[in-house]
């Protein structure tokens, strides 16, 4: 039996989350169990195991959105670049932006950081799904089995 991926996903546009769980249970990916939040501060609230998230599991990915109301993504990317406890957690940034300098703050060396056109429904969720589901099997199973 394989694991569950859990994924924190921050995205603070109900239509977003409503078009992945909408993924989810189109495309039939490795098990996931998918946990929500609205913003920066509720990301590392969770992250850090603080209040209202003091028994939240370790995610195994976070899918991140640059534009956050509050404290934003390339915020909350840096405040995870501080902490040596949850720097390691992979991030899929999930933006429309193409400017060279904001893509270098998202990817800095040697943090295992991914970057992803913004999904605008569900098939466009789906892919990026794919790509994250390739990533697990591929880290999870052993060889010549497949971990599903």
């Amino acid at each position: 039996m394989t694991q569950s991926l859990k994924i924190l996903l921050v995205e603070n546009e109900h239509d977003q989350v409503h078009s992945l769980q909408e993924a989810l249970s189109v495309a039939q990916i490795v098990s996931v169990d998918i946990q929500e939040v609205e913003d920066g501060e509720q990301a590392l609230a969770y992250l850090r195991q603080e209040h209202p998230f003091l028994d939240a599991p370790r995610p195994d990915l976070i899918l991140l959105r640059l534009k956050l109301p509050g404290m934003s993504g390339l915020d909350v990317l840096e405040e995870i670049h501080q902490e040596p406890e949850i720097s390691t957690i992979p991030i899929g940034v999930l933006t429309h932006t193409t400017n060279p300098r904001i893509l270098a703050k998202v990817l800095k060396p040697s943090l295992p950081r991914y970057v992803f056109k913004k999904p605008k429904n569900c098939n466009e969720w789906i892919y990026i799904l794919r790509c994250v589901e390739d990533v697990w099997l591929t880290i999870h199973s052993t060889p010549g089995q497949r971990a599903l």
